[in-house]
């Protein structure tokens, strides 16, 4: 496409600064490698890294402005190296490549925020030129699909505008992974699938993926968990595959970021890893990769003011015997529309997430101070503020107050952190409650007002468990908080 009247990042930093920027790009957008999603590597050899990527003809629109928001559209692709021995039980009886996950990440530089919208692969739409389907179909070549047919089917299906194309098969994924070491991931109960290969190896808790059991573990569809004496398939499938594979990313980013700034090489292996394989449109170019180190830098990954992921809402709907997924238009309309504007929305707005009202957050309350009766003072001023209980109690001593809550929860515990000073920390135990308050020994009071949103990153404090495709071991495991990435 034209790229007439093109503006251009004029960068004014020191070498100590480009080597972090780099990493931190290698870091955030790791967040995309989702089941063969791809990051571009800048760093001191950007030109021939650069230089090395696949291109390949995309029908992409034409790019906006360096400052100003843009959408990239990322395919997992399902195909496997030709001496793969691994059967996709998904793809048994279908012909020709499939996308396995679409997203659509929407950048915006000026703003500094970042939202990623996952398709679920099941939506039924209209593809141009082939007909009622679903989405994923529009990536078989043999149903005359491909890359150019996904995005004319977004386009005509959303009305969004794609401007840049970027897709990475799955052992490449495996690859990345690899090339970190581990990522940590909490499993509440033992876990397996019978069809990708997931196997836990009967362990629960905080346990370290290596590849090859990170890509079973985000490929999972039929994901099965051990409880109660018995083995129970999780019956959201293909969604919690999509919060699973999210939660996922954002642990591969921090992983990356922690590495990377400590270790030169390892940013350097990880763009290796993946440069080899990855497609990209024939138009992305250096200043496009500026675009995105500008939307990302200096973001932490957790902070869901900066990083939003999203799934299209959408409810499973059997029409002449076909499993398909129906979009909910009404409340998918709000999150594609942002998907539309390609205006930055950098203003104050933009820095603080939609926060719930607090009759929508219940809350528990635990003393670990030796002042008797603190945590039923703690509560009432909490229902005096509009929040719903969930109960008070004791905890072992504490020195520093601490806002535990579950993934789902951060902004319910964001909510909290406005009113309470104290430490952000994930909890994938918390039953009964939203957000659990455990009361330390610097706690001060219960504000009346609310004061700025907290968002620091979850606590790093917990022992794993490395489990390998072929073994696992049961030490060093803790299954009361969740692990750190």
């Amino acid at each position: 496409m034209p790229r007439a009247n093109r503006i251009y990042f004029v960068f004014t930093i020191t070498p100590f600064a480009k080597i972090f920027f780099s990493r931190m790009l290698v870091a955030v957008l790791v967040t995309t490698l989702l089941s063969g999603f791809g990051i571009v590597a800048v760093n001191r050899m950007i030109d021939s890294r650069f230089d090395n990527l696949n291109r390949t003809n995309v029908n992409v629109a034409e790019d906006t402005g360096a400052g100003e928001p843009a959408n990239f559209l990322l395919i997992g692709s399902d195909k496997r190296a030709p001496d793969s021995d691994e059967i996709d039980a998904d793809l048994v009886g279908e012909t020709g490549q499939r996308s396995d996950t679409i997203m659509i990440i929407r950048v915006d530089p000026k703003a500094k925020r970042t939202v990623v919208m996952a398709i679920p692969r099941d939506l039924r739409v209209d593809i141009p030129g082939i007909g009622i389907q679903k989405i994923n179909a529009s990536f078989n070549k043999d149903l005359g699909g491909g890359p150019d047919k996904v995005i004319e089917t977004i386009k005509s299906n959303f009305d969004i505008d794609i401007q840049h194309y970027v897709e990475l098969d799955f052992d490449t994924f495996r690859n990345v992974v690899s090339a970190l070491g581990t990522v940590n991931v909490y499993f509440p109960a033992p876990a397996r699938d019978l069809n990708t290969g997931l196997d836990t190896g009967m362990q629960k808790g905080c346990i370290a993926l290596d590849g090859e059991a990170a890509l079973d573990y985000v490929r999972s569809r039929y994901y099965q968990q051990y409880i109660d004496g018995k083995w129970q398939t999780d019956p959201t499938s293909n969604y919690g595959r999509i919060a699973r594979q999210q939660e996922f990313m954002k642990r591969v980013a921090t992983v990356a970021v922690k590495k990377s700034l400590t270790d030169p090489l390892k940013g350097r292996e990880v763009s290796d890893s993946i440069i080899k394989n990855l497609q990209v449109d024939q138009d992305l170019s250096k200043q496009d990769i500026y675009k995105l180190m500008n939307a990302f830098n200096g973001v932490d990954p957790n902070d869901p003011t900066r990083v939003s992921f999203q799934t299209l809402p959408v409810e499973p709907k059997t029409i002449n015997g076909i499993s398909f997924d129906i979009l909910k238009e009404d409340e998918a309309e709000p999150l594609l529309a942002e998907f539309r504007n390609l205006s930055s929305s950098s203003s104050s707005e933009s820095d603080v997430p939609d926060l719930p009202r607090p009759s929508a957050v219940k809350v528990q309350v635990l003393n670990s101070t030796s002042t008797k009766g603190l945590a039923a003072s703690v509560m009432q001023s909490f229902q005096d503020l509009g929040f719903a209980t969930a109960g008070t109690g004791n905890a072992t001593s504490k020195s520093v107050t601490e806002i535990r809550y579950s993934a789902q929860n951060k902004n319910k515990a964001l909510l909290v952190s406005q009113y309470i000073d104290g430490k952000l920390v994930l909890d994938s135990s918390i039953t009964g409650a939203d957000v659990t308050v455990i009361i330390g020994s610097d706690f001060e009071e219960v504000r009346d007002k609310p004061s700025a949103i907290k968002t620091q990153a979850p606590s790093d404090q917990t022992p794993t468990t490395t489990v390998s495709k072929t073994q696992s071991n049961n030490s060093g495991i803790d299954d009361t908080v969740d692990c750190p990435a």
